[in-house]
């Protein structure tokens, strides 16, 4: 027989008797159609549903979750309400409560609101299915659970490397939902396992609308046994190979959900393979497309055929392997919302060497180690009387208007790059696009130093801009003088110079430049914590240069949020020119320190006390980085750094809290 439903831990399962269950939910008077519980539709925000069957009483109740900055309003489970029906208890109480409405009645032979209540009571009562002692079958032999897909990869290199596993679950918590199905799939061979589990935590499925999944589907099915597990293992190789999937939850959502249920029927065997997230070969989705990196828009954009509506997991195994195929040996990566597949012929840009680390990768890029020292050679600082008429914008408008009025203002020739560029863009070879919530504003450059809006919509805002964006300029002018007469005064002055590397595998464009000089320009704070140049514009400059004197121009804006509108308050605004020497450096050579903090002390405490004590367990009190950190700089590390149970080793004293490292890359080196 299969299993008994526990709910013993889901803490939002609470099971009460047949006659709370009938008293709190007024004896299922008023429920009607729409209130029932419909595995097929997603359920909504603030709404109570209902369903009864041969064996429960089950009340669902949602509450209201917020997201997007409270914009968006969204469905949250808060509770599960049930009761065992035994087919007599539930009945008796109908009788009873009907005589005590009758006697009621008999006193008031006039009352039309007792007669709706009987009627009513009558209703109610039909709503409950008839109580039936079910036979469940035997338990199915294994290879029943086999399946040839007539998919088998092509792919040499990865045959008999990898495996692909996918869940479908009641919900993401990991220890308090209930794991639905397991599909097992082997590209070398084309067969895939796909198991159902009966449910033991929650007494129905909720998740249905999603995957398809349906109580009557797990109704015959069996628990997950050692003696299976054991099975899989040996059949699929499950030891010597890397098992695939395509996880959310830092990676680790479907090998999680495996084996939290695993623990709950003591199996072993799940907890020491090699697990590895195709979403880690996926470049991140740029912002305004959050949530749309899903598995099925990524097959859509690379033309993989099989995206059903409803997910199963045997079906998501298959085109999970089939995306990896893809781009297991390719590097593709997103401008705005579009991907792109890099090809050798493409020329990156430098901002997309560090939006990108995998370009670098792919396209054997070495980026050296370069230190910016500066000197201070102009500062302007705005009075408090200008700095009320001067907004921040939220987007980059700012910095581009900005440095357009400089550029006006010092009358640099604007270097025509379209043709160029656009080629260079040519050689990606496109996959396919995100939808953006990101609205665009197109402008137009005027030969006065102001932008124009193309969309009547935006006129308004723009004018707004070029406001701002006049009284900056009027008032920096002498820094811009400064530069004409100073710096930028051998020949003409150019905008948006074209520089590419000898090797012409990356391109930058300069703001400002000249045959001897170039000038950067950043609306923000370019200095790091030591008041050097931060790496990421030194090394800007390094591709820019070729030789040249470089400079920074750094308009920095101390701003603060209207509570009540969130609109950034500009407190102050300052602009530095910086003559910036670059050297390169070698990471290796420059020795830093680190000192514990507080958090990660008490985590060291934690494991001493208990060197048994999981990682999961110590996540949930510190959350990662501590834990990594001691991990990283040598405190601790597992006995056996394969099993999941193994216990911590503590390799250094808990005073001993200052650690000498170096750095080459990212990797960090120890000085003992």
């Amino acid at each position: 027989m299969a299993s008994k439903m526990k709910f013993s831990k889901d803490p939002k399962v609470q099971l009460i008797s047949i006659e709370e269950f009938l008293e709190e939910n007024n004896y299922l008077c008023g429920i009607s159609k729409k209130d029932l519980w419909k595995n097929n539709k997603a359920p909504e925000a603030g709404q109570t549903y209902y369903k009864f069957t041969s064996n429960l009483m089950i009340c669902i109740i949602y509450s209201y979750t917020w997201s997007n900055f409270g914009m968006d309003v969204k469905e949250k489970l808060k509770q599960i309400r049930v009761a065992f029906r035994d087919g007599k208890t539930e009945y008796d109480l109908f009788d009873k409560k009907l005589n005590e409405i009758k006697e009621e009645r008999a006193k008031h032979k006039r009352s039309k609101k007792l007669d709706e209540q009987m009627v009513a009571l009558e209703k109610a009562r039909k709503i409950l299915p008839k109580r039936v002692l079910k036979n469940y079958p035997a338990p199915k032999p294994f290879e029943s659970y086999l399946t040839d897909t007539g998919y088998k990869t092509s792919k040499t290199n990865l045959k008999n490397k990898y495996l692909v596993f996918d869940v479908e679950t009641n919900g993401t918590r990991k220890s308090n939902d209930d794991l639905l199905s397991l599909s097992i799939y082997d590209p070398t061979t084309g067969i895939c396992y796909n198991r159902y589990f009966p449910l033991d935590l929650q007494p129905l499925v909720l998740t249905g609308f999603i995957h398809g999944i349906t109580d009557e589907m797990l109704e015959n099915e069996y628990e997950l046994s050692q003696e299976e597990m054991d099975w899989l293992i040996n059949y699929f190789h499950l030891k010597d190979r890397i098992l695939l999937s395509f996880s959310g939850g830092q990676g680790t959502f479907d090998s999680s959900f495996v084996q939290n249920y695993c623990k709950r029927h003591n199996i072993v065997g799940f907890e020491n393979l090699q697990f590895e997230n195709i979403k880690s070969k996926i470049p991140s989705a740029p912002y305004g497309t959050e949530g749309q990196l899903t598995k099925d828009n990524l097959c859509r954009m690379f033309g993989i055929e099989g995206v059903n509506e409803i997910h199963s997991s045997y079906n998501d195994c298959i085109l999970e392997w089939k995306l990896f195929e893809k781009i297991e040996s390719e590097c593709v990566f997103f401008i705005g919302e579009h991907l792109f597949r890099y090809t050798p012929e493409y020329i990156i840009p430098y901002s997309y060497l560090f939006q990108h680390p995998d370009l670098v990768k792919y396209a054997g890029i070495k980026i050296p180690y370069i230190e910016g020292k500066v000197t201070e050679l102009y500062k302007l600082g705005f009075p408090k009387k200008l700095l009320k008429e001067i907004k921040k914008f939220p987007t980059n408008i700012t910095g581009i208007t900005i440095e357009h009025g400089i550029n006006r203002y010092l009358k640099a020739e604007e270097q025509d790059n379209f043709m160029f560029l656009a080629e260079n863009k040519s050689h990606l070879k496109y996959v396919g696009s995100l939808d953006s919530k990101i609205k665009e504003i197109p402008i137009i450059t005027e030969d006065d130093g102001t932008v124009k809006a193309i969309k009547e919509e935006d006129k308004e805002y723009i004018n707004q801009v070029n406001s701002v964006t006049k009284i900056v300029v009027e008032y920096i002018k002498p820094i811009a003088d400064y530069l004409r007469e100073n710096i930028l005064k051998e020949d003409k002055i150019m905008t948006q110079e074209l520089s590419i590397t000898d090797d012409r595998k990356v391109l930058a464009l300069c703001d400002l430049s000249d045959s001897k000089n170039i000038v950067e320009i950043k609306t923000y704070d370019v200095l790091d914590d030591n008041n050097n140049l931060d790496k990421k514009v030194a090394r800007q400059l390094y591709f820019q240069a070729k030789g040249r004197n470089t400079y920074v121009l750094s308009i920095k804006f101390d701003t603060h949020y209207n509570k009540r509108t969130f609109e950034p308050i500009v407190d102050d605004l300052c602009i530095y020119l910086y003559k910036v020497e670059l050297s390169e450096y070698d990471p290796t050579t420059i020795v830093k320190e680190k000192n514990l903090t507080d958090t990660e002390i008490e985590g060291l405490k934690n494991i001493i006390e208990n060197p048994n004590i999981s990682k999961t367990e110590l996540v949930s009190k510190f959350g990662w980085t501590p834990i990594y950190v001691l991990e990283l700089f040598g405190y601790i590390k597992k006995e056996n750094p394969s099993a999941r149970k193994s216990p911590w080793i503590v390799l250094r004293n808990i005073d001993d809290i200052k650690t000498r490292y170096t750095i080459d890359g990212h990797n960090i080196k120890v000085i003992k």
